[in-house]
């Protein structure tokens, strides 16, 4: 059976890291950052919320609720129903 944790965080991260790599930046949210650190905040995102997301996973492991076969598994349906349901929302807001 495989890891919901894993497959919760990894869902999780490919729709946070999609949705701020990918998509315009609100308005208001450029009051606080400027133009030129922009793309830095953006790339830096991923490097944040994977290392949790892997973190988290490894939890699930140290305390003996899932092998790692089950945490990867977990992991990778999770990206994979992120990535799925980031592509049908850019598809129906037409972005």
């Amino acid at each position: 059976m495989p890891s919901t944790h894993g497959s919760a965080v990894a869902c999780a991260s490919v729709l946070i890291s999609s949705v701020v790599l990918r998509t315009p930046l609100y308005p208001w949210i450029a009051l606080y950052v400027s133009e030129d650190w922009e793309p830095v905040c953006r790339a830096l995102v991923p490097f944040v919320v994977f290392p949790i997301a892997w973190v988290i996973c490894a939890t699930r492991i140290w305390k003996g609720h899932h092998t790692v076969r089950q945490v990867i598994g977990g992991f990778a349906f999770g990206t994979i129903y992120g990535l799925t349901c980031f592509e049908a929302y850019m598809r129906f807001i037409g972005i």
